[in-house]
């Protein structure tokens, strides 16, 4: 049911192409420097990153990438910005996470209206956290690990029909990206 990542890069291609350079950030584009920050990063937030995470991340640029709803980053170096919204005495004065320590394993990787996603480095799983909640432990899961994410987020954004009527689809993408099929992140994100 998802589509594979080369056939959303070459769907989003279509679409966001012909309006670059007036409108970037809309496309899976390679990336240059493949190894950029992926150690820095680890080291500095004390994780180390599923596979998953690390083949799309260093193979796409995710620091200008928005798809849909989600924006991963908008500030040209994806690493370092997860290293600023999730490091422990960072300057981060709007910590996504209630209390002095971040929680042990999660890093958010990207954000939403409303909510934050954030990845457990230790069991790979991508999770939902609605913005104003009061602590992350009503956090939800939203796929399996991180590559399904992404080519869930891209076959809701190519796939859904504009005018409504895409429970269905939200339903598919669901279970396929391994979670119960009237997940709330994938109604909203499908609709």
């Amino acid at each position: 049911m998802l589509l594979e990542i080369e056939s959303i890069q070459s769907r989003l291609d279509e679409q966001f192409l012909p309006l670059e350079p007036m409108v970037t950030g809309l496309r899976l584009v390679p990336k240059h420097n493949q190894e950029s920050g992926l150690s820095e990063c680890e080291r500095k937030l004390g994780v180390v990153f599923p596979s998953s995470f690390v083949a799309l991340t260093t193979h796409f640029d995710f620091g200008h990438l928005t798809v849909g709803p989600i924006a991963f980053c908008n500030r040209g170096d994806y690493f370092a910005w997860l290293i600023d919204t999730n490091q422990n005495g960072s300057q981060n004065d709007l910590a996504w996470w209630s209390g002095a320590h971040r929680p042990e394993g999660l890093v958010m990787i990207a954000n939403s209206d409303p909510f934050a996603i954030l990845l457990d480095t230790k069991s790979e799983r991508v999770l939902a956290f609605s913005h104003g909640s009061d602590s992350v432990s009503e956090s939800f899961v939203i796929a399996d690990r991180f590559d399904h994410f992404v080519r869930g987020v891209g076959s809701a954004m190519l796939e859904r029909n504009p005018d409504g009527g895409n429970e269905n689809l939200a339903r598919r993408i669901a279970s396929s990206v391994g979670v119960e099929p009237n997940n709330r992140f994938w109604l909203s994100v499908a609709s």
